[in-house]
């Protein structure tokens, strides 16, 4: 078949003869036809087909088919609706059937292709005596022989077709042609000026490239989950800075109990005591610690960094950690900054129990000095009355400093405070409880809860 846009111009020189003949008066034949978008390849429906000087009409189907039955001659198709165009010099046959193929774009016709029964060609003038013979070959873009390709020479009957080496002969009269090569899977190739000698054979090359095949534009569509690592790996890639993530996906799938014990695998971090983390290898005075983009101060009064093992793994949405600087973090940090991101309010009802046991090699199970134990001590003082009484200031002491500010008076006016002899007496109103006694060292246990609901 050969690409006609939008008139038509069969691939054969009988049906091009045919073209320029009056209508023939012959028998009904069968026009069917396909339309289809260009590019997209999807068929075209509900459009109207008519014919110039009869009175057939059809519709395309949902596969974007449609026939007709017209007596024997030359036609010309014209389409309405949603799209718009004609295909003229449509041969027709006796008892035969003709088969045209539309290319629709932006609501027009593209172009149209045919393909007529031999029975459909009129007699014309003879074409002119072939005396020469046309040979060739036809190779793919990397050299490769092409099989079944089809060869026509414009202005003759002839058609042939490449073998397994990719080669043809075409009958042509002497002088100068031009030559069509048609493949399915390859673009279509025309040469020109192709010079044949009189009784002589004249080789020629024609090189195919691949057709393009474009197809039509389709979205995946993904819910994005928070915390997941592929959320996280598309965030580093597309930052511009040096930086290591733990989603809450790996961290659960890990086993991992806090932030610290997550973060020991990631690399360039040092692990201190179990909780504190040194980035690169430098101290503690070149990290920072962020909470939701908020700088995280640290509770112990003597020390800058964080203990992150205050945050359990069933808070946490994600850990990122930034070796680089950028614009959108503080600028108190050498080494790193730790970001700590939170979960957000859960979509269901969520409820964790976890608990934890630590064994220290050279502690637990040996014998260390404790100081006085209470009731209640076991749950920090949560519960149980018997460590708050103990520890409770004495009602003097507790008395007479709820007023007053517990420091030494200066010389100044209106100064307040309590003189030295006062302070002497206060601190000998204390309890002196420093005894120590021998006690087994047990494991270090824990336990968390969470409970959620959106």
């Amino acid at each position: 078949m050969t690409l006609l846009a939008p008139a038509i111009r069969p691939c054969t020189g009988a049906l091009l003869a045919a073209l320029a003949m009056p209508s023939l008066a012959l028998a009904d034949g069968t026009v069917s036809g396909v339309l289809f978008e260009q590019g997209a390849g999807t068929p075209v429906d509900g459009v109207t087909i008519t014919v110039d000087g009869h009175g057939a009409r059809t519709s395309t189907d949902r596969d974007g088919a449609f026939q007709l039955s017209l007596p024997a001659g030359s036609w010309t198709l014209r389409l309405s609706g949603a799209q718009s165009g004609e295909a003229t010099g449509v041969v027709v046959a006796d008892a035969q059937t003709t088969e045209l193929l539309f290319t629709l774009a932006n609501g027009s016709v593209q172009g149209v292709q045919m393909e007529a029964p031999p029975s459909a060609v009129p007699v014309g003038p003879a074409p002119e005596a072939a005396d020469a013979v046309l040979t060739g070959q036809v190779l793919d873009d990397t050299g490769a022989p092409i099989t079944g390709a089809r060869v026509f020479v414009r202005g003759s009957t002839v058609e042939a077709q490449t073998d397994v080496e990719g080669r043809f002969s075409v009958p042509a009269a002497a002088g100068t042609h031009t030559l069509s090569v048609l493949h399915a899977r390859y673009a279509t190739q025309t040469v020109h000026d192709v010079a044949v000698s009189v009784n002589g054979t004249t080789p020629v090359e024609v090189r195919l490239v691949p057709a393009g095949l474009e197809l039509e534009a389709f979205t995946v569509l993904a819910p994005a989950i928070d915390g997941g690592t592929a959320t996280l790996l598309a965030e580093r890639q597309d930052t511009s800075d040096v930086v290591d993530t733990v989603s809450a996906e790996e961290m659960s799938r890990r086993g991992d109990s806090s932030a610290a014990s997550a973060l020991k695998r990631v690399t360039g971090l040092t692990v201190i005591g179990g909780k504190y983390i040194y980035v690169r290898g430098m101290g503690e005075r070149y990290s920072a610690t962020l909470l939701n983009g908020s700088s995280l101060p640290s509770p112990e009064p003597t020390r800058r960094v964080v203990p992150l093992d205050l945050f359990p793994t069933a808070m946490l949405d994600s850990v990122v950690v930034q070796k680089t600087f950028s614009a959108s973090m503080p600028a108190d940090f050498g080494g790193g900054v730790l970001q700590l991101r939170t979960r957000g309010i859960p979509d269901e009802l969520v409820a964790r129990v976890g608990m934890s046991m630590t064994h220290t090699e050279g502690t637990t199970g040996e014998q260390g000095l404790f100081g006085p134990q209470y009731d209640g001590d076991f749950w920090g003082g949560a519960f149980g009355t018997g460590g708050a009484a103990a520890r409770a200031l004495p009602g003097d002491f507790a008395q007479q400093t709820a007023s007053t500010p517990l420091v030494i008076k200066s010389a100044l006016p209106g100064a307040q405070g309590f003189s030295t002899e006062e302070m002497e007496s206060l601190s000998r109103a204390l309890p002196n409880r420093w005894g120590l006694s021998p006690t087994q060292v047990p494991y270090d246990l824990g336990w968390n809860a969470s409970l959620g609901n959106g």
